[in-house]
């Protein structure tokens, strides 16, 4: 997927993500194209971009480095948890909200 870079980084699924790699090309963005992202679905607390000039992928985390890592179903059962709960907007802070709600219902059930 190709994505632009934006001041604070690069938002993904209402997710930041940010490294001093990318000021460079942060600072050149009004003439960069979208850049080339991977992620591991198994693991969304970071995303790799492709440099074009080395051909390798950066590894870029989170922006909030206090976020747990979450798994793209996990996120996309917050989403769908936000939903049903009618919120007009998702936001990176009430997707982490939702995940943690999510996670703490978990520990009740194991004990």
């Amino acid at each position: 997927m190709r994505r632009s870079l934006q001041r604070d980084g690069i938002t993904l699924d209402h997710i930041t993500y940010f490294s001093n790699a990318l000021r460079p090309w942060i600072q050149a963005r009004d003439r960069a194209n979208p850049v080339l992202i991977r992620r591991d679905p198994r693991d969304l607390s970071r995303i790799f971009v492709f440099d074009a000039a080395s051909g390798d992928y950066l590894e870029i985390p989170y922006r909030d480095l206090s976020r747990p890592a979450i798994t793209l179903w996990e996120h996309k059962l917050a989403r769908k948890h936000l939903r049903e709960q009618r919120r007009a907007s998702v936001d990176e802070v009430s997707l982490f909200a939702a995940i943690d709600e999510m996670r703490e219902i978990e520990r009740q059930a194991k004990h």
